[in-house]
């Protein structure tokens, strides 16, 4: 019963010494101290969870760097994957201006093709909703 207690307060403070050390490498990395802290966390949760396979003469230091690193290298991956969200404030004209220069066309081109795809779509929509069947199964639910 004591060694159950033994290992419960040696998991509590696996590592512990080197979280202020971990926090600082996160800071650098991601210039954000929310990102860092959550970083340093994540660090600590896939750690614990893999302690068991740690050899006991292992570099635990070496090994919660090096897992921080690797966190944030994923981090980066999936960011690059990801399509990046524009947020705007202003006029739909800002909006439309800012979507041709991205296309290199006049603004008024813009707002013609979204016009057309607006109407296709409506078309594409009530194509779909006026098929035999699916009013049916429409009113059932």
């Amino acid at each position: 019963m004591s060694g159950s207690l033994g290992e419960a307060s040696a998991t509590n403070e696996f590592g512990s010494e080197y979280v202020d050390g971990l926090y600082g490498y996160a800071m650098v990395l991601t210039r954000n101290h929310a990102e860092a802290e959550d970083l340093v966390q994540e660090t600590y949760v896939r750690a614990l969870g893999a302690a068991g396979r740690l050899r006991e003469n292992s570099n635990v230091k070496g090994w919660l760097f090096t897992i921080l690193r690797n966190l944030w290298f994923n981090e980066l991956r999936k960011r690059r994957n990801v399509p990046a969200i524009l947020e705007m404030d202003g006029d739909d004209y800002t909006a439309d201006s800012l979507v041709a220069d991205v296309l290199g066309c006049p603004a008024g081109t813009v707002m013609s093709r979204l016009g057309r795809a607006r109407a296709k779509l409506r078309t594409a929509l009530a194509d779909t909703w006026s098929t035999p069947g699916r009013s049916e199964r429409r009113n059932q639910s």
